[in-house]
């Protein structure tokens, strides 16, 4: 590459450079602003972390009141299973007391002993009543209290779910924000893959601009201290602009004064060419001189091979600073137009120089073919020999010149160095905010879900409430109606226990009355072998012949008030007159049947209870049994097997 086109090169590069420095500040500056935005977008997310738990625990707060009111509820309907098992207690102490009752009607001579037992019964149902009735007012009590803690509750929810409205609010503000925040985030990302695609080509166009880093000192070291000053004065970043633009004027001054030099080189280069071309002439004829310009081209080669490693050394270094341009330079885009036209440029020198080559080539083979024909050119050799060493003297000074360029390369080398250590710093911050806004984006929708969460759990809880209160409801008014049906059994226990005491009375005025009777009455049994002599029976027309007792099947056993009769064999068809005071019964007897014929009570109840068998007694609704209630007398019809397995004995 020709001198005048290095120094074309140098002028764009020192262009880029300035161009560079103006986007790094550029980007700086986006960055505090990213950063600003940053730590308003955290201290906004703080204040919303805040809030939720404050939410949270206001959640909890109320989730210890509900479970507090679900244990309330569970001890209610402890105590209302309790209720309900003591009412299931009274109903059956009630149903017993009135089948008592019932069984007293039948067998009202056996009352008098179960009297005592059922006012006791009635003594413990009076008692049960009571720890009913006090169980059942602390229910009520229990009841309205847990009406107040639901609606204190109802009152705790309500402002709850305020606070989460005021909280999604917040969310949603937050999250409008983080919108904005990941748009300016997506397009600094994608200004950062547009500067880096960027830089890439750009680092494909600095392959072919290295040797034009050489003329970049003096400008990149005032390129250098205008970054050192814009990086510690940020504030003041137009006024470093402005300083810039003139720096670039003068650099544009410059470029002027290296396009003038570069055609005065050109100039150089084509005079040059025309003597090699001469001299490639002059070569070609002079045969007599090819041994002294073999040695010459030997000393030329190895002149040569010393510039070549030169510029290998030099190419090095500059693919060494290649690597340590910064990855931000992404204005060079202004410089591609004028970079593309000085490779054109450079494509025309190149191929220019290509084709001294492959002439310097043909020349080489030529001299090689033509050693015999070259011993006549010693004296155009001498002119070349000068020509050379006016060359070597030229290749001095540009070794000088590169010389100089690998210092102000190793300076910008530095100078660059800082640059994308400042850059590659910025992209660590710009790569943390991302991550933080991540963070941050994730945790607002961890918040998010969790909130729609404590919602749903809310709502639930809500329904669940709901639901108690209206098994409270229905609680209440299943204790309303058991209060009800206890008020009415206590007025049933009432009427009973009027109906007992009456019963009472009834049985105190038959106890005189059968004490009267059985002063009337004589005889201690009834049997056939006193039935025709006892005053209280009268003669009934049975056989003659008198049967074996034994041969009994069904027997008869008379009550008259509270005392029971020795059992009667039936052994034939027959009638019994039973006196006791001004009562009378006639009784038909059969050797398997009895029958109360006649009775002088007033409403003959015991005669139209019909006629007792061993085949219906089993099932007829009075079993076995025929009451005059009146007339205080019960007959029963037996087995033997019955009898003997009640204990009495037969004679």
């Amino acid at each position: 590459m020709s001198p005048i086109a290095a120094r074309k090169k140098t002028i764009i590069w020192m262009i880029a450079a300035i161009v560079l420095a103006v986007s790094s500040i550029a980007l700086g500056v986006g960055l505090i602003v990213s950063h600003n935005s940053l730590t308003d977008t955290r201290n906004q997310l703080t204040d919303t972390q805040s809030a939720l738990s404050s939410a949270q625990s206001s959640l909890a707060d109320t989730e210890n009141s509900l479970s507090a009111a679900k244990d309330t509820l569970a001890s209610t309907e402890a105590t209302l299973a309790d209720t309900q098992t003591t009412l299931d207690t009274t109903a059956a102490a009630l149903t017993d007391t009135q089948t008592t009752l019932a069984s007293t009607k039948a067998t009202l001579a056996e009352t008098q002993g179960t009297l005592a037992d059922r006012e006791t019964e009635l003594s413990a149902t009076k008692d049960t009543l009571a720890s009913t009735e006090a169980t059942l007012a602390e229910t009520q009590g229990t009841l309205a209290d847990r009406e107040n803690e639901l609606s204190s509750t109802k009152d705790t929810l309500a402002s709850t779910e305020a606070a989460l409205a005021e909280t999604q609010g917040a969310l949603a503000d937050r999250e409008t924000e983080l919108s904005a925040t990941k748009d300016t985030l997506a397009s600094t990302e994608a200004t950062l893959a547009e500067t880096q695609g960027t830089l890439a080509d750009r680092e494909t166009e600095l392959s072919a601009t290295k040797d034009t880093l050489a003329s970049t000192e003096a400008t990149l070291a005032e390129t250098q201290g205008t970054l050192a000053d814009r990086e510690t004065e940020l504030s003041a970043t137009k006024d470093t602009l402005a300083s810039t633009e003139a720096i670039l004027a003068e650099t544009q001054g410059t470029l002027a004064d290296r396009e003038t030099e570069l055609s005065a080189t050109k100039d150089t280069l084509a005079s040059t060419e025309a003597t090699l071309a001469e001299t490639q002439t002059a070569l070609s004829s002079r045969d007599t001189t090819l041994a002294s310009t073999k040695d010459t081209l030997m000393i030329t080669q190895t002149k040569l091979a010393a510039v070549k490693d030169t510029l290998s050394t030099t190419q090095n270094e500059l693919d060494t600073l290649k690597a340590s341009l910064p990855a931000k330079e992404y204005e060079l885009e202004n410089t591609k137009e004028a970079l593309a036209a000085t490779e054109a440029e450079l494509a025309v020198t190149q191929n220019t120089l290509t084709a001294a080559q492959t002439e310097l080539s043909d020349t080489k083979t030529s001299l090689s073919a033509t050693e015999t024909e070259l011993t006549a050119t010693k004296d155009s050799l001498a002119a070349a020999t000068t020509e050379l060493s006016d060359t070597k003297t030229a290749l001095t000074a540009t070794e000088a010149e590169l010389t100089t360029t690998k210092d102000t390369l190793t300076a910008k080398e530095a100078e660059l160095t800082t640059t994308k250590d400042t850059l590659t710093a910025k992209e660590a911050e710009l790569t943390a905010t991302k991550d933080s806004l991540t963070a941050a984006e994730n945790e607002l929708t961890a918040t998010k879900d969790s909130l729609t969460a404590k919602e749903a759990e809310l709502t639930a809880t809500k329904d669940s409430l709901t639901t108690a209160e209206n098994e409270l409801a229905a609680t209440k008014d299943s204790l309303t109606t058991a209060t009800t049906e206890l008020e009415a059994t206590k007025a049933t226990l009432a009427a009973a226990e009027a109906e007992l005491t009456t019963t009472q009375e009834t049985l105190a005025d038959a106890q005189a009355i059968l004490a009267a009777s059985n002063e009337s009455l004589s005889f201690a049994k009834l049997n056939p072998a006193t039935r025709g002599t006892d005053p209280g029976i009268a003669p009934s027309p049975m056989a003659s012949a008198v049967r074996d007792p034994s041969e009994a099947v069904a027997f008869l056993l008379v009550t008259v008030g509270t005392k029971t009769y020795e059992p009667i064999p039936l052994l034939e068809d027959g009638y019994y007159r039973l006196i006791h005071g001004v009562c009378v019964n006639i009784i038909h007897v059969t050797e398997t049947s009895i029958e109360m014929t006649d009775a002088s009570c007033a409403d003959h109840d015991c005669i139209t209870q019909g006629i007792v068998t061993l085949e219906n007694k089993d099932t007829r609704e009075g079993g076995g049994y025929i009451i005059c209630q009146q007339n205080y007398v019960t007959l029963r019809l037996c087995t033997r097997s019955e009898l003997e397995a009640e204990g009495i004995v037969l004679q």
